[in-house]
């Protein structure tokens, strides 16, 4: 065992970023506590491989650029107070910010 962690579940984070976007301002109450918290989750682990595979390539790569860009607006999104806009909206942001840095994490694998 090489003590690295397994590479991120993309295809399970993309699934969850979906169906809080299907849902709109629907899921309320426990699941949506639940759906919010799994996305913050999912950026704890997400954030860490971006930044890890953006390093990997040459400073000038676009595909570095942009995945970096995309890690510093997930940490934006994260630090944002969730009070400052309703809880559904909120969930909203960061299922699209999570589909976008899984594409990054594609295009940085």
């Amino acid at each position: 065992m090489t003590g690295e962690p397994p590479p991120p579940d993309t295809d399970t984070m993309r699934a969850v970023a979906r169906r809080v976007l299907e849902a709109g301002g629907a899921t309320g109450g426990d699941e949506g506590a639940v759906l919010l918290l799994a996305l913050r989750g999912m950026f704890a682990v997400l954030v860490p491989a971006v930044e890890d595979a953006a390093l990997t390539r040459h400073k000038r790569d676009p595909v570095r650029f942009w995945a970096e860009v995309g890690a510093r607006e997930a940490r934006r999104l994260l630090a944002e107070e969730p009070g400052a806009v309703p809880p559904a909206q909120h969930a909203q942001r960061l299922a699209r910010g999570l589909l976008g840095l899984v594409d990054d994490f594609a295009a940085l694998s």
